[in-house]
Protein backbone atom coordinates (compact mmCIF):
# COMPACT_ATOMS: atom_id res chain seq x y z
CA UNK A 1 0.00 0.00 0.00
CA UNK A 2 2.66 2.41 0.84
CA UNK A 3 4.76 1.34 -2.21
CA UNK A 4 1.23 2.24 -4.13
CA UNK A 5 1.17 5.35 -2.84
CA UNK A 6 5.08 6.92 -3.54
CA UNK A 7 4.17 5.81 -7.01
CA UNK A 8 1.27 7.74 -7.59
CA UNK A 9 3.48 10.53 -5.73
CA UNK A 10 6.28 9.78 -8.52
CA UNK A 11 3.48 10.19 -11.19
CA UNK A 12 2.27 13.66 -9.81
CA UNK A 13 5.22 15.21 -10.20
CA UNK A 14 6.55 13.61 -13.20
CA UNK A 15 3.39 15.66 -14.60
CA UNK A 16 3.65 18.88 -13.04
CA UNK A 17 7.37 19.36 -14.41
CA UNK A 18 5.90 17.96 -17.91
CA UNK A 19 8.05 14.91 -17.65
CA UNK A 20 6.05 11.97 -20.26
CA UNK A 21 5.45 9.11 -17.62
CA UNK A 22 6.44 5.57 -19.42
CA UNK A 23 5.38 2.48 -17.70
CA UNK A 24 8.09 1.19 -14.98
CA UNK A 25 9.73 -1.44 -17.49
CA UNK A 26 10.21 1.85 -20.44
CA UNK A 27 12.55 4.64 -20.01
CA UNK A 28 11.02 7.98 -19.02
CA UNK A 29 11.81 10.45 -21.72
CA UNK A 30 11.94 14.53 -20.94
CA UNK A 31 9.21 16.77 -23.16
CA UNK A 32 10.56 17.53 -26.72
CA UNK A 33 13.00 20.61 -26.94
CA UNK A 34 11.02 22.61 -28.87
CA UNK A 35 7.66 22.31 -26.35
CA UNK A 36 9.80 23.49 -23.18
CA UNK A 37 9.04 27.12 -21.68
CA UNK A 38 12.75 28.45 -22.81
CA UNK A 39 12.24 27.20 -26.20
CA UNK A 40 8.66 28.65 -26.80
CA UNK A 41 9.89 32.19 -25.54
CA UNK A 42 12.53 32.04 -28.01
CA UNK A 43 10.26 31.20 -30.78
CA UNK A 44 8.29 34.29 -29.61
CA UNK A 45 10.92 36.94 -29.51
CA UNK A 46 12.46 35.81 -33.40
CA UNK A 47 8.71 36.50 -34.56
CA UNK A 48 8.80 39.89 -33.11
CA UNK A 49 11.74 40.75 -34.26
CA UNK A 50 10.77 39.58 -37.73
CA UNK A 51 7.45 41.67 -37.86
CA UNK A 52 8.93 45.20 -36.66
CA UNK A 53 12.23 44.23 -39.35
CA UNK A 54 9.73 43.66 -42.22
CA UNK A 55 7.70 46.73 -40.91
CA UNK A 56 10.24 48.95 -41.29
CA UNK A 57 12.06 47.64 -45.14
CA UNK A 58 8.29 48.03 -46.56
CA UNK A 59 7.35 51.33 -45.30
CA UNK A 60 4.29 53.40 -45.14
CA UNK A 61 2.23 55.84 -46.82
CA UNK A 62 2.65 58.97 -44.49
CA UNK A 63 -0.10 60.66 -47.17
CA UNK A 64 2.39 63.37 -47.89
CA UNK A 65 2.68 64.63 -52.35
CA UNK A 66 6.70 63.70 -51.45
CA UNK A 67 7.96 62.00 -55.06
CA UNK A 68 11.31 61.60 -54.18
CA UNK A 69 13.23 62.61 -50.95
CA UNK A 70 16.42 63.87 -50.76
CA UNK A 71 19.48 62.39 -48.01
CA UNK A 72 20.13 65.72 -46.42
CA UNK A 73 17.77 67.66 -43.89
CA UNK A 74 15.50 69.99 -45.55
CA UNK A 75 11.83 70.51 -45.90
CA UNK A 76 8.97 72.71 -46.09
CA UNK A 77 8.69 75.06 -49.16
CA UNK A 78 12.54 74.58 -49.54
CA UNK A 79 12.99 71.00 -50.27
CA UNK A 80 14.37 68.23 -49.21
CA UNK A 81 18.02 67.29 -50.33
CA UNK A 82 18.65 67.74 -54.08
CA UNK A 83 14.85 68.12 -54.56
CA UNK A 84 12.62 71.23 -56.00
CA UNK A 85 8.95 72.05 -54.83
CA UNK A 86 6.58 72.41 -57.96
CA UNK A 87 2.72 74.27 -57.67
CA UNK A 88 0.66 73.19 -60.63
CA UNK A 89 -2.23 75.67 -61.31
CA UNK A 90 -4.44 76.23 -64.30
CA UNK A 91 -4.37 79.57 -65.76
CA UNK A 92 -4.51 82.49 -64.17
CA UNK A 93 -7.97 81.44 -62.06
CA UNK A 94 -8.51 80.01 -58.59
CA UNK A 95 -8.12 76.28 -58.26
CA UNK A 96 -6.24 73.84 -60.20
CA UNK A 97 -8.78 73.30 -63.42
CA UNK A 98 -11.06 71.29 -64.42
CA UNK A 99 -11.80 67.64 -63.17
CA UNK A 100 -10.99 66.48 -66.42
CA UNK A 101 -7.74 67.64 -65.95
CA UNK A 102 -4.69 64.95 -65.28
CA UNK A 103 -1.64 65.76 -64.61
CA UNK A 104 1.78 63.37 -65.26
CA UNK A 105 5.49 64.25 -64.35
CA UNK A 106 8.25 62.31 -66.14
CA UNK A 107 11.55 62.03 -65.71
CA UNK A 108 14.13 62.63 -68.65
CA UNK A 109 13.64 59.43 -70.08
CA UNK A 110 9.77 59.85 -70.18
CA UNK A 111 9.09 58.05 -67.44
CA UNK A 112 6.23 58.33 -64.87
CA UNK A 113 7.29 59.69 -61.51
CA UNK A 114 4.23 61.15 -60.50
CA UNK A 115 0.54 61.12 -61.45
CA UNK A 116 -2.06 64.23 -59.80
CA UNK A 117 -5.58 65.26 -60.24
CA UNK A 118 -7.45 68.61 -59.70
CA UNK A 119 -9.20 66.53 -56.73
CA UNK A 120 -6.04 66.48 -54.70
CA UNK A 121 -6.03 70.43 -54.27
CA UNK A 122 -8.62 70.46 -52.02
CA UNK A 123 -6.90 70.71 -48.93
CA UNK A 124 -5.76 73.35 -46.53
CA UNK A 125 -7.58 76.05 -43.90
CA UNK A 126 -11.15 76.91 -44.31
CA UNK A 127 -11.13 80.01 -45.81
CA UNK A 128 -8.30 78.83 -48.54
CA UNK A 129 -8.94 75.10 -49.53
CA UNK A 130 -9.46 74.50 -53.02
CA UNK A 131 -7.93 77.38 -54.23
CA UNK A 132 -4.03 76.87 -54.76
CA UNK A 133 -2.38 74.55 -57.11
CA UNK A 134 -1.17 70.96 -56.47
CA UNK A 135 2.40 70.96 -54.50
CA UNK A 136 4.54 67.93 -54.52
CA UNK A 137 8.42 67.25 -54.72
CA UNK A 138 10.42 66.08 -57.65
CA UNK A 139 13.76 65.28 -58.38
CA UNK A 140 16.06 68.01 -59.24
CA UNK A 141 16.97 67.80 -63.25
CA UNK A 142 15.03 67.70 -66.69
CA UNK A 143 11.67 67.05 -65.83
CA UNK A 144 8.40 67.17 -68.41
CA UNK A 145 4.65 67.86 -67.36
CA UNK A 146 2.14 66.24 -69.17
CA UNK A 147 -1.19 67.52 -69.10
CA UNK A 148 -4.60 65.90 -70.22
CA UNK A 149 -7.85 67.70 -70.89
CA UNK A 150 -10.76 65.47 -71.13
CA UNK A 151 -14.05 67.36 -71.87
CA UNK A 152 -17.47 66.90 -73.83
CA UNK A 153 -15.99 63.76 -75.05
CA UNK A 154 -13.24 65.66 -76.59
CA UNK A 155 -9.00 64.80 -75.47
CA UNK A 156 -6.57 67.36 -75.44
CA UNK A 157 -2.92 66.43 -74.53
CA UNK A 158 0.63 68.70 -74.19
CA UNK A 159 3.78 68.45 -72.54
CA UNK A 160 5.83 70.89 -70.95
CA UNK A 161 9.57 70.42 -70.31
CA UNK A 162 11.34 72.32 -67.53
CA UNK A 163 14.19 72.22 -65.74
CA UNK A 164 14.21 71.65 -61.40
CA UNK A 165 17.65 72.83 -59.57
CA UNK A 166 18.15 71.39 -55.69
CA UNK A 167 15.99 73.73 -54.07
CA UNK A 168 13.96 75.42 -56.89
CA UNK A 169 10.69 76.57 -55.68
CA UNK A 170 8.41 77.05 -59.48
CA UNK A 171 4.47 77.54 -60.63
CA UNK A 172 3.73 75.72 -63.77
CA UNK A 173 0.53 77.12 -64.94
CA UNK A 174 -0.84 74.83 -67.33
CA UNK A 175 -3.07 77.11 -70.06
CA UNK A 176 -6.33 77.32 -70.71
CA UNK A 177 -7.95 75.32 -73.26
CA UNK A 178 -4.72 73.47 -73.72
CA UNK A 179 -4.64 75.54 -77.65
CA UNK A 180 -2.96 73.57 -80.08
CA UNK A 181 0.37 75.12 -80.82
CA UNK A 182 0.38 76.96 -77.61
CA UNK A 183 2.85 76.91 -74.56
CA UNK A 184 1.55 73.78 -72.56
CA UNK A 185 2.61 75.58 -69.20
CA UNK A 186 4.04 78.56 -68.00
CA UNK A 187 6.64 78.25 -65.43
CA UNK A 188 7.72 81.13 -63.13
CA UNK A 189 9.77 80.91 -59.91
CA UNK A 190 7.87 81.47 -56.66
CA UNK A 191 10.59 84.68 -56.12
CA UNK A 192 9.26 86.28 -58.93
CA UNK A 193 5.76 85.31 -58.49
CA UNK A 194 5.73 87.17 -54.81
CA UNK A 195 8.06 90.08 -55.85
CA UNK A 196 7.65 93.78 -54.60
CA UNK A 197 4.69 92.00 -52.86
CA UNK A 198 6.53 92.10 -49.03
CA UNK A 199 6.44 95.33 -47.12
CA UNK A 200 8.65 96.38 -44.06
CA UNK A 201 5.99 95.09 -41.53
CA UNK A 202 5.81 91.79 -43.33
CA UNK A 203 9.53 91.15 -43.59
CA UNK A 204 9.70 89.18 -40.43
CA UNK A 205 6.77 87.11 -41.31
CA UNK A 206 8.59 85.17 -44.24
CA UNK A 207 9.07 81.40 -43.82
CA UNK A 208 6.84 80.76 -41.06
CA UNK A 209 3.34 78.62 -41.26
CA UNK A 210 -0.09 80.27 -41.41
CA UNK A 211 -0.87 79.08 -37.65
CA UNK A 212 2.91 81.32 -36.75
CA UNK A 213 1.92 84.11 -38.76
CA UNK A 214 -1.49 84.96 -37.73
CA UNK A 215 -0.29 84.36 -33.99
CA UNK A 216 2.75 86.90 -34.55
CA UNK A 217 0.36 89.20 -36.15
CA UNK A 218 -1.98 89.05 -33.34
CA UNK A 219 0.76 90.00 -30.84
CA UNK A 220 1.40 93.08 -32.76
CA UNK A 221 -1.84 94.07 -32.97
CA UNK A 222 -2.64 93.03 -36.60
CA UNK A 223 -5.24 91.04 -38.30
CA UNK A 224 -4.02 88.33 -41.67
CA UNK A 225 -5.63 87.90 -44.69
CA UNK A 226 -4.73 85.04 -47.84
CA UNK A 227 -3.84 86.87 -51.10
CA UNK A 228 -2.15 84.66 -52.61
CA UNK A 229 -1.31 80.41 -52.20
CA UNK A 230 0.93 78.08 -54.09
CA UNK A 231 0.72 80.30 -57.17
CA UNK A 232 -3.02 81.57 -57.41
CA UNK A 233 -3.55 84.96 -56.47
CA UNK A 234 -6.42 84.77 -55.03
CA UNK A 235 -9.96 87.48 -55.40
CA UNK A 236 -10.15 89.78 -52.18
CA UNK A 237 -11.60 92.40 -51.08
CA UNK A 238 -10.18 96.23 -52.55
CA UNK A 239 -10.71 97.68 -49.14
CA UNK A 240 -8.02 99.43 -47.23
CA UNK A 241 -7.41 98.75 -43.33
CA UNK A 242 -4.27 99.71 -42.03
CA UNK A 243 -4.51 97.27 -39.27
CA UNK A 244 -4.68 93.96 -42.34
CA UNK A 245 -1.42 91.88 -43.17
CA UNK A 246 -1.76 90.30 -46.79
CA UNK A 247 -0.41 86.98 -46.69
CA UNK A 248 1.36 84.70 -49.40
CA UNK A 249 1.67 81.41 -48.84
CA UNK A 250 3.89 79.36 -50.78
CA UNK A 251 3.94 74.67 -49.60
CA UNK A 252 2.57 75.98 -46.56
CA UNK A 253 4.90 78.66 -45.45
CA UNK A 254 4.68 82.31 -45.59
CA UNK A 255 6.70 83.95 -48.87
CA UNK A 256 5.56 87.18 -48.78
CA UNK A 257 3.86 89.49 -46.25
CA UNK A 258 2.78 93.10 -46.86
CA UNK A 259 0.41 95.60 -44.86
CA UNK A 260 -2.18 97.29 -46.44
CA UNK A 261 -1.21 101.05 -47.65
CA UNK A 262 2.70 99.88 -47.24
CA UNK A 263 4.89 99.89 -49.78
CA UNK A 264 7.52 97.43 -50.67
CA UNK A 265 10.71 96.99 -48.34
CA UNK A 266 12.85 98.34 -51.01
CA UNK A 267 11.99 100.68 -53.95
CA UNK A 268 8.27 100.94 -54.78
CA UNK A 269 5.44 103.51 -54.53
CA UNK A 270 6.24 106.65 -53.73
CA UNK A 271 3.64 108.62 -50.90
CA UNK A 272 0.20 108.11 -52.48
CA UNK A 273 1.85 106.62 -55.63
CA UNK A 274 -0.25 103.60 -57.50
CA UNK A 275 1.99 100.15 -58.32
CA UNK A 276 0.37 97.31 -59.99
CA UNK A 277 3.60 94.22 -58.77
CA UNK A 278 4.73 92.26 -61.73
CA UNK A 279 2.55 89.17 -61.54
CA UNK A 280 0.37 87.65 -63.77
CA UNK A 281 -3.39 88.82 -62.46
CA UNK A 282 -2.14 92.05 -60.78
CA UNK A 283 -4.78 91.65 -58.38
CA UNK A 284 -2.83 92.95 -55.64
CA UNK A 285 -2.71 97.00 -56.16
CA UNK A 286 0.67 98.50 -53.38
CA UNK A 287 -0.08 102.07 -52.08
CA UNK A 288 2.53 103.62 -50.76
CA UNK A 289 1.66 105.66 -47.17
CA UNK A 290 -0.98 107.57 -47.46
CA UNK A 291 -0.27 111.40 -46.50
CA UNK A 292 -1.78 113.08 -43.06
CA UNK A 293 -5.85 113.77 -43.33
CA UNK A 294 -6.01 111.25 -46.49
CA UNK A 295 -8.19 108.52 -47.21
CA UNK A 296 -8.66 106.24 -50.19
CA UNK A 297 -10.88 106.33 -52.87
CA UNK A 298 -11.49 103.12 -54.28
CA UNK A 299 -12.90 103.38 -58.42
CA UNK A 300 -14.17 100.43 -60.15
CA UNK A 301 -15.53 99.59 -63.80
CA UNK A 302 -18.55 98.10 -63.74
CA UNK A 303 -17.98 94.39 -64.75
CA UNK A 304 -19.61 92.83 -68.02
CA UNK A 305 -19.58 88.97 -67.62
CA UNK A 306 -18.03 89.30 -64.43
CA UNK A 307 -14.79 91.31 -65.95
CA UNK A 308 -14.01 94.97 -66.14
CA UNK A 309 -13.97 95.61 -69.90
CA UNK A 310 -10.93 97.54 -69.92
CA UNK A 311 -9.97 97.21 -73.71
CA UNK A 312 -11.43 100.72 -75.38
CA UNK A 313 -12.12 102.08 -72.29
CA UNK A 314 -11.33 105.72 -70.95
CA UNK A 315 -11.84 107.42 -67.93
CA UNK A 316 -11.41 111.11 -66.67
CA UNK A 317 -11.64 111.73 -62.74
CA UNK A 318 -11.74 114.91 -61.26
CA UNK A 319 -12.56 115.61 -57.18
CA UNK A 320 -13.70 118.46 -55.80
CA UNK A 321 -14.40 119.19 -52.34
CA UNK A 322 -17.39 120.70 -50.38
CA UNK A 323 -16.20 124.82 -51.59
CA UNK A 324 -15.65 123.37 -55.00
CA UNK A 325 -12.15 123.71 -54.96
CA UNK A 326 -10.41 120.52 -57.28
CA UNK A 327 -8.33 118.73 -54.44
CA UNK A 328 -7.44 115.64 -56.68
CA UNK A 329 -7.21 114.61 -60.38
CA UNK A 330 -6.77 110.56 -60.25
CA UNK A 331 -4.63 109.15 -63.26
CA UNK A 332 -6.78 106.02 -64.78
CA UNK A 333 -3.84 104.87 -66.61
CA UNK A 334 -2.01 103.74 -63.58
CA UNK A 335 -5.16 101.59 -63.06
CA UNK A 336 -5.08 97.57 -63.39
CA UNK A 337 -7.71 95.12 -64.55
CA UNK A 338 -10.43 98.37 -64.50
CA UNK A 339 -9.76 99.11 -60.91
CA UNK A 340 -7.54 102.10 -58.84
CA UNK A 341 -6.82 103.26 -55.55
CA UNK A 342 -6.43 106.82 -55.44
CA UNK A 343 -5.27 108.94 -52.26
CA UNK A 344 -8.18 111.56 -51.80
CA UNK A 345 -8.04 114.52 -49.10
CA UNK A 346 -10.18 113.16 -46.01
CA UNK A 347 -14.05 114.93 -45.78
CA UNK A 348 -17.04 115.43 -47.83
CA UNK A 349 -16.14 115.75 -51.93
CA UNK A 350 -17.58 114.75 -54.92
CA UNK A 351 -16.32 112.69 -57.68
CA UNK A 352 -16.82 113.78 -61.24
CA UNK A 353 -16.12 111.05 -63.51
CA UNK A 354 -16.39 111.08 -67.56
CA UNK A 355 -16.12 107.44 -68.91
CA UNK A 356 -16.02 106.52 -72.22
CA UNK A 357 -16.47 103.44 -74.60
CA UNK A 358 -17.20 102.07 -77.53
CA UNK A 359 -20.91 101.94 -76.68
CA UNK A 360 -20.78 105.90 -75.69
CA UNK A 361 -17.97 107.13 -77.35
CA UNK A 362 -18.51 111.17 -76.41
CA UNK A 363 -18.64 110.22 -73.14
CA UNK A 364 -20.57 109.71 -69.81
CA UNK A 365 -20.48 112.11 -67.26
CA UNK A 366 -21.39 111.85 -63.64
CA UNK A 367 -21.36 113.34 -60.18
CA UNK A 368 -20.85 111.25 -57.59
CA UNK A 369 -21.22 112.57 -54.06
CA UNK A 370 -19.08 110.62 -51.33
CA UNK A 371 -17.49 110.92 -47.73
CA UNK A 372 -13.96 109.72 -47.15
CA UNK A 373 -12.96 109.38 -43.60
CA UNK A 374 -9.30 109.91 -42.54
CA UNK A 375 -7.33 106.39 -42.94
CA UNK A 376 -10.89 105.12 -44.32
CA UNK A 377 -12.26 103.98 -48.24
CA UNK A 378 -15.12 104.39 -50.09
CA UNK A 379 -15.87 102.17 -53.70
CA UNK A 380 -17.03 103.56 -56.22
CA UNK A 381 -18.06 101.72 -59.44
CA UNK A 382 -18.65 103.38 -62.40
CA UNK A 383 -21.14 102.48 -65.20
CA UNK A 384 -20.83 102.22 -68.86
CA UNK A 385 -24.52 103.00 -69.44
CA UNK A 386 -26.82 104.98 -67.31
CA UNK A 387 -29.15 102.72 -65.31
CA UNK A 388 -33.13 102.80 -65.32
CA UNK A 389 -32.77 105.75 -62.61
CA UNK A 390 -30.36 107.97 -64.61
CA UNK A 391 -27.34 107.33 -62.96
CA UNK A 392 -24.15 106.50 -64.02
CA UNK A 393 -22.05 105.56 -61.13
CA UNK A 394 -22.76 103.84 -58.03
CA UNK A 395 -21.48 104.05 -54.15
CA UNK A 396 -20.87 100.60 -53.65
CA UNK A 397 -19.55 100.94 -49.75
CA UNK A 398 -19.18 104.08 -47.60
CA UNK A 399 -16.17 102.35 -45.60
CA UNK A 400 -13.61 99.89 -45.99
CA UNK A 401 -15.38 98.21 -42.93
CA UNK A 402 -18.71 98.00 -44.54
CA UNK A 403 -16.86 96.63 -47.96
CA UNK A 404 -15.64 93.89 -46.41
CA UNK A 405 -18.89 93.15 -44.80
CA UNK A 406 -20.49 93.07 -48.51
CA UNK A 407 -17.55 90.78 -49.53
CA UNK A 408 -18.40 91.31 -53.50
CA UNK A 409 -15.59 92.92 -54.88
CA UNK A 410 -16.31 93.53 -58.67
CA UNK A 411 -20.17 92.59 -57.85
CA UNK A 412 -23.13 94.40 -60.40
CA UNK A 413 -23.71 97.89 -59.50
CA UNK A 414 -26.95 99.06 -57.24
CA UNK A 415 -26.49 102.69 -57.83
CA UNK A 416 -29.30 104.86 -55.81
CA UNK A 417 -29.20 102.38 -52.39
CA UNK A 418 -26.04 103.61 -50.24
CA UNK A 419 -27.78 106.23 -47.61
CA UNK A 420 -31.15 105.04 -47.90
CA UNK A 421 -33.21 103.17 -44.91
CA UNK A 422 -33.98 99.83 -44.84
CA UNK A 423 -37.64 100.53 -46.16
CA UNK A 424 -36.34 102.78 -48.57
CA UNK A 425 -34.29 100.67 -50.06
CA UNK A 426 -36.90 97.76 -50.12
CA UNK A 427 -39.34 100.23 -51.98
CA UNK A 428 -36.74 101.44 -54.42
CA UNK A 429 -35.90 97.42 -54.91
CA UNK A 430 -39.65 96.94 -55.76
CA UNK A 431 -39.96 99.60 -58.35
CA UNK A 432 -36.85 97.92 -60.58
CA UNK A 433 -38.57 94.30 -59.70
CA UNK A 434 -35.34 93.11 -57.34
CA UNK A 435 -35.02 91.19 -54.45
CA UNK A 436 -33.10 92.51 -50.31
CA UNK A 437 -31.33 90.54 -48.79
CA UNK A 438 -29.28 91.73 -45.89
CA UNK A 439 -25.84 90.37 -45.47
CA UNK A 440 -24.81 92.36 -42.58
CA UNK A 441 -26.23 94.56 -39.71
CA UNK A 442 -24.42 96.57 -37.68
CA UNK A 443 -21.21 94.65 -38.31
CA UNK A 444 -22.61 91.06 -37.57
CA UNK A 445 -22.77 89.54 -40.75
CA UNK A 446 -25.38 86.67 -41.58
CA UNK A 447 -25.91 83.53 -43.69
CA UNK A 448 -25.20 84.19 -47.50
CA UNK A 449 -25.76 81.77 -50.57
CA UNK A 450 -23.24 81.76 -53.60
CA UNK A 451 -25.84 81.30 -56.00
CA UNK A 452 -25.85 84.30 -58.87
CA UNK A 453 -28.86 85.88 -58.69
CA UNK A 454 -28.63 89.61 -60.81
CA UNK A 455 -32.12 90.95 -59.63
CA UNK A 456 -30.99 90.92 -56.38
CA UNK A 457 -29.40 93.37 -53.93
CA UNK A 458 -27.21 92.57 -51.23
CA UNK A 459 -26.76 95.22 -48.38
CA UNK A 460 -25.21 96.02 -45.21
CA UNK A 461 -27.17 98.00 -42.70
CA UNK A 462 -25.59 100.44 -40.09
CA UNK A 463 -28.00 102.60 -37.62
CA UNK A 464 -30.72 101.76 -39.85
CA UNK A 465 -28.98 102.82 -43.21
CA UNK A 466 -27.25 101.28 -45.90
CA UNK A 467 -23.55 101.33 -45.94
CA UNK A 468 -22.87 98.82 -48.84
CA UNK A 469 -24.95 97.68 -51.74
CA UNK A 470 -24.40 95.72 -54.46
CA UNK A 471 -26.15 92.90 -56.88
CA UNK A 472 -25.15 89.68 -57.56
Amino acid sequence: MNDLRERLDRLADAAAEGVDVARPDQRQAGRPWWRTEPALVAVGALVVVGVVTAAILVGGDDGDNDVAVGGDAGGGSAGQGNDAVVAVTYGDSSGVGPLGLQLRFLDADGAVIAERSPSEAERGADDIAGTGGIVLRVPAGELGLEATLQQGGDTESCTQPFTAAPGDRLILRVQLGLAAGAECAQVQSVDDWVADRTGPTGESYIGLTRAEADEQARAAGLTTRVVGVDGMDLVVTMDLRTDRLNLMLFDGVVVAAQLDGEGPAAGGAEPGGVECPPNPTCRTIVIGPLPADHGTLTIELEPVDGTPPVEGVTVALEVYDSHGELVAEPDWSKSAEGLLFAPVPAGRMRLVSVTSSPSVPDGLRCETPIEVQEGDSVRVTLLLAEDESGACASVAAVSSDADGLLGMPGGLPAPGFVGLTEDEAVEVAATRGWTIRVLARDGEGGARTDDYQPERVNLVIEDGRVTAAARS
